[in-house]
């Protein structure tokens, strides 16, 4: 009997280790399937909802919402989490007036045709395209302009901004920060670029005026 004793043992040991690799395996095919499901629903906050005539995203990193109209977007805060000493009541908007070269410019259509796809949006307007792009570091407009406006002068997009309980301030000709009265910003719009048609970067500035153009 005693020759027995270790196949048996050595058997037992076998069946028992082959058990624990079955159960790890196991227990890290459940959590990477948890991981990945826990990231895919955080990836969809992201996207961009269908609304009834409009489009809207959330942002929980920036703690904002987003709303895509015809000829622009506004923010709002995103009241998830107790009063934190901010004033909540805050928000914007950026409405697209024309793009132009100094004469008669390319304005948005009033029902524009979209594209979705995740967290990005194309906007279709005649003669130009505007691409947004929600993710964690926040909300990207990307203006693509498919024919030449008419007239000589420097290429502007205007636009006119308003918002509420928020003070604009320029800075350095390339970032627009919106504070709150104890002058802390609250949101920025930076990120100023632009290509020509053969990805050769161009000078870009914002400009402010009384009339709330940029």
């Amino acid at each position: 009997m005693k020759p027995f004793l270790p196949i048996f043992f050595l058997l037992f040991v076998t069946s028992f280790v082959n058990a624990q690799n079955q159960n790890s395996k196991s227990n890290k095919a459940d959590a990477a399937w948890l991981s990945n499901a826990q990231a895919a629903i955080l990836k969809n906050e992201y996207f961009f909802k269908s609304m009834t005539s409009s489009f809207g995203c959330a942002n929980r990193k920036q703690k904002v919402i987003y709303n895509i109209n015809s000829n622009g977007y506004s923010v709002t805060p995103l009241n998830n989490k107790p009063d934190d000493g901010l004033n909540k009541s805050w928000q914007a908007s950026f409405q697209l007036l024309d793009i132009n070269k100094g004469t008669a410019g390319l304005k948005p259509a009033t029902k524009p045709l979209y594209t979705t796809y995740e967290g990005s949006l194309i906007q279709s307007h005649p003669f130009f395209y505007i691409q947004y792009t929600n993710d964690e570091d926040g909300l990207r407009q990307n203006f693509i302009i498919a024919k030449k406006p008419e007239g000589s002068k420097n290429l502007v997009v205007r636009m006119q901004i308003e918002n509420k309980d928020l003070h604009l301030e320029l800075v350095n000709d390339n970032i627009l920060k919106f504070k709150n009265d104890s002058g802390r910003t609250i949101i920025q719009y930076d990120g100023l670029k632009v290509w020509d048609a053969n990805d050769k970067p161009l000078k870009a500035f914002m400009k402010l005026s009384e009339k709330k153009y940029s």
